[in-house]
């Protein structure tokens, strides 16, 4: 595959299967990580590789709620009395379709800063949740069918929930309807399992209607 056709095919991947990597496909993207280009070829970074299920659900205890989307996390580590908090995206307003931002103290804070500008102000979330039912009941109204547009993972779930007290019915996605799990009240008393801790985000948890046409 040519280079230039590679980046016009690169897509972000939300839905996952249970299936085990291959040890050779590891190994390919490992390789294409340490190669990727750092400052005088420095390459400051290692890559551990954790495959073992037992493992990975020990580690879990060292992540944190991020508040960004459901099961979102930061990675807080502590190693000779001090202690360094990793967060990609993270939320600080309060959110209906996740856990809530778990704020920690640390030496180190390591963050994602996508909005973090000044000129980045956004209006209250009500205000524009109000904007999009209007718009919704508008559109019902001139009997027209509102279609609303969001990641599945996220914004689908934080849009069901924060319009269920409009009334309004959806058909939604197969990727939104049968996928995709939120929090249960007891998720943030730790672990990020779904089995045991989140239940499935079906049409009726948010009142959400069918996913079929």
């Amino acid at each position: 595959m040519e280079t230039w056709d590679a980046i016009r095919a690169r897509r972000n991947v939300r839905s996952y299967t249970s299936q085990p990597i291959e040890a050779a496909d590891l190994d390919r993207i490992l390789e294409a990580g340490w190669r990727s280009p750092s400052a005088s070829n420095r390459q400051k970074w290692n890559f551990v590789v954790v495959t073992d299920r037992e493992q990975l659900q020990a580690l879990s205890t060292v992540w944190q709620g991020a508040g960004h989307i459901a099961g979102s996390a930061q990675l807080l580590v502590e190693y000779k009395k001090e202690r360094l908090l990793y967060s990609g995206d993270f939320k600080l307003r309060p959110d209906v379709a996740s856990e809530s931002l778990v704020v920690e103290e640390a030496d180190q804070l390591i963050m994602e800063t996508t909005f973090g500008k000044a000129q980045y102000l956004f209006p209250p979330a009500s205000k524009t949740i109000e904007k999009i039912a209007d718009f919704c009941q508008k559109a019902i109204r001139d009997n027209k069918i509102p279609c609303l547009l969001g990641y599945s993972l996220g914004k689908a779930q934080e849009l069901l929930c924060s319009l269920r007290p409009y009334g309004l019915e959806f058909v939604l996605h197969p990727s939104i309807a049968e996928k995709v799990w939120l929090p249960s009240a007891d998720a943030e008393r730790g672990g990020r399992s779904e089995s045991e801790q989140g239940h499935r985000l079906g049409c009726t948890a948010c009142g959400a209607g069918s996913s079929e046409p």
